[in-house]
């Protein structure tokens, strides 16, 4: 990522040593009752970070909901040029899969997952990551650890090396060998996310990318849609989970949100997304390699760009302990929603990152 300046700020916080625009959506229920939100994107949906559209738009059936994007939709990644999607000869031969009625079964069984431990001081996360500038460094070391977690690309990682804790490279989706390569020389964790509304090709790339990371000894953590990964992670004999040494699971389209919540009182939102949370890190963690689950929220989620750091804490707190819990809880921040709120969005991240620690 050559220009810092683009990058979205990114927090994780994990509980292990060891992340996501499209323009012009519309979402409708599956109903003749449309509803339309010109300011909503992709990213504001799923969170991650690309804002490259061309006009044809695709629709896809995701838990209930119509979400059309304008095709094609580049890989999420930082600031890396867009790549144009494979030729129809190029495509994945694999034919296209529905979301299965009922959960398939594994050609193995796999074996019972960990259950991730709180911090036993703050009953929170025992470690926390981020994406840290040199701006933020100072405040970081002040606070890390040795187990704690730096994100960010090859230029913001080497801008930052006295930085404490372990740094994971944001690998350029479209060119992904020389991130690894210049991971593996440095010792580096590489993340890939890769938002296609096309199951069958985000199963593809993550293959090929798992291999690259592999064949370079590397820990592979990988992040698709988190609506697309609730309806898809049993297809293909659950490829989607057996291709990551790590799972990112973004839910920022369930905070405040009636509709995905399934509730209509906003005291119960925080339940009811740790019962749906928690549901799927138990269907989809034994089948991961390393049998973790980082679970993304959101500091300007879909349904409240202006969240507050003690609503979301609540979030945070609902997941992190206990049966089915979060290996590490992701905290994505987008800047360009400060000029909405009465704070910015780094520094509510900020204040979550300072209540753990």
């Amino acid at each position: 990522m050559p220009h810092i300046a683009l990058i979205p700020l990114l927090i994780v916080i994990t509980l292990t040593t060891g992340l996501l625009t499209i323009g012009g959506l519309k979402v409708d229920k599956v109903s003749d009752t449309k509803i339309s939100n010109p300011q909503v994107s992709s990213s504001q949906i799923e969170g991650i970070k690309s804002d490259q559209t061309e006009p044809e738009r695709v629709c896809k059936i995701i838990s209930g909901l119509r979400f059309c994007f304008k095709k094609p939709i580049s890989p999420i990644r930082t600031s890396f040029p867009a790549k144009p999607r494979p030729s129809p000869s190029s495509s994945p031969t694999t034919t296209p899969s529905s979301s299965p009625t009922s959960t398939p079964k594994p050609t193995s069984t796999p074996t019972s997952s960990p259950t991730a431990t709180p911090n036993p001081q703050t009953g929170g996360p025992a470690a926390i990551g981020m994406t840290v500038e040199s701006s933020n460094l100072s405040w970081w070391n002040e606070r890390a650890s040795s187990s704690d977690l730096i994100f960010g690309s090859i230029g913001l990682l080497k801008s930052v090396p006295s930085a404490k804790g372990n740094k994971v490279l944001f690998v350029d989706p479209n060119n992904p060998t020389s991130g690894m390569d210049t991971a593996k020389a440095n010792g580096w964790i590489v993340t890939s996310n890769i938002e296609e509304v096309d199951v069958n090709y985000v199963i593809s790339k993550e293959k090929e990318h798992y291999q690259l990371a592999k064949d370079r000894g590397l820990t592979f953590v990988f992040g698709p849609m988190g609506l697309q990964l609730k309806d898809h992670y049993a297809d293909q004999d659950y490829a989607l989970l057996k291709n990551t040494d790590i799972m990112v699971y973004q839910t920022q389209a369930f905070q405040e949100d009636s509709r995905t919540l399934g509730v209509s009182d906003s005291n119960s939102y925080v339940s009811a997304y740790s019962s749906k949370v928690r549901d799927l890190i138990g269907k989809i963690k034994p089948y991961i390699v390393q049998k973790k689950v980082w679970v993304q929220v959101s500091a300007n989620p879909p349904r409240s760009r202006c969240i507050n750091a003690d609503r979301l804490i609540q979030y945070i707190d609902s997941i992190s302990s206990g049966s089915n819990a979060a290996d590490a809880v992701v905290i994505f921040v987008s800047p360009q929603y400060d000029s909405q709120c009465s704070e910015k969005r780094i520094d509510v991240a900020k204040k979550v990152v300072d209540h753990y620690r």
